[in-house]
């Protein structure tokens, strides 16, 4: 039995033999549509500073070629960007260095935008994509699912609701108390009503009996940590013949090595078998992955910038 202060007052507890806590079990979410693997190469920040940088070469190119007193047509100019994009030969599109400087280093960039996108695009095409899971108590909290526990007088309701944690204050206002039905409770978890709060241990033994492991899994983070004991009536006398050999079994790791057995057990007879997240083979290319590219960008504009300054400044003062 775990041991808490309520109960401390009420009996007498051995040396704790075991540590447990609560965890919080939820549904493996279903993996994303194959689609949406086309967007999957690049991050969201990175799509966002795609699009502004395909905007910013629009205008630049075009305001270059306006200065030049070249005459042009913004469709062209928006082709030519994305003939890059999509690696295709250039046109000529205007005479003037600046113009064909800053047109060079677009098409550059754009080269290897278009390369790691197509690389990552194969990865996430080849492999099966994975739904994102909860990994946080931070994630659960900013969830919009609900938190439910069975209704036995634990005290995790309480203490989450008056925590000063905001994080497991908001978690234990999402909490409710349900009727004492496991079987019923693990099958709305699959469902994906709600997630379901329990001690760790126990929790697992009944995933493991209505072979649940298939399709939920365990947030990796618990709360409130306990150690567990045997119960003993208040003031018994023999109670401290036992702690001393309890002890040495716990030094020992008996009891851990009798724990993970009887759950082997356990597991087999019930034909279950636990459901591990596999690693990531691949992920988006976030921003820090393709910073150089921009950084390059930015060195190509500053040096196409300089260009056009010196052609404005010859064509002012008939240089």
């Amino acid at each position: 039995m775990s041991i808490v202060e309520d109960r401390f007052h009420a009996v007498d507890f051995s040396v704790p033999y075991f540590d447990d806590s609560y965890s919080f079990l939820l549904a493996i979410p279903e993996p994303p549509p194959r689609w949406h693997s086309i967007g999957f190469p690049f991050s969201g920040q990175t799509w966002i500073a795609l699009v502004i940088s395909i905007v910013t070469v629009c205008i630049v190119w075009a305001t270059i070629l306006k200065v030049n007193g070249q005459h042009f047509y913004w469709i062209r100019v928006i082709l030519e960007v994305f003939r890059a994009l999509l690696r295709q030969d250039p046109t000529p599109i205007s005479s003037a260095l600046s113009a064909r400087l800053f047109g060079g280093m677009w098409w550059f960039v754009g080269m290897i935008i278009s390369i790691s996108y197509t690389g990552n695009l194969i990865a996430y095409i080849t492999v099966a994509g994975k739904a994102k899971r909860l990994h946080t108590l931070k994630d659960l909290a900013q969830s919009d699912l609900r938190i439910a526990m069975i209704d036995y007088g634990n005290f995790v309701p309480g203490a989450l609701r008056a925590s000063q944690d905001e994080t497991l204050r908001t978690i234990g206002e999402k909490l409710d108390l349900i009727p004492y039905d496991y079987k019923g409770a693990l099958e709305s978890v699959v469902e994906k009503k709600f997630s379901l709060v329990e001690g760790t241990e126990y929790i697992v033994y009944k995933v493991i009996k209505y072979k649940k492991m298939t399709n939920t899994y365990f947030l990796p983070e618990a709360v409130y940590p306990i150690y567990v004991g045997w119960t003993f009536p208040k003031k018994t006398a023999w109670k401290h013949k036992f702690d001393p050999y309890l002890q040495r079994m716990v030094e020992a790791g008996l009891c851990w090595h009798w724990k993970e057995v009887t759950v082997t057990e356990v597991m087999k007879r019930e034909g279950s078998k636990y459901e591990v997240e596999e690693k990531e083979t691949s992920r988006p290319l976030s921003l820090k992955d393709v910073q150089g590219i921009f950084l390059l960008y930015g060195i190509g504009l500053v040096f196409a910038s300089l260009t056009f300054f010196i052609e404005i400044t010859r064509r002012t003062f008939h240089l």
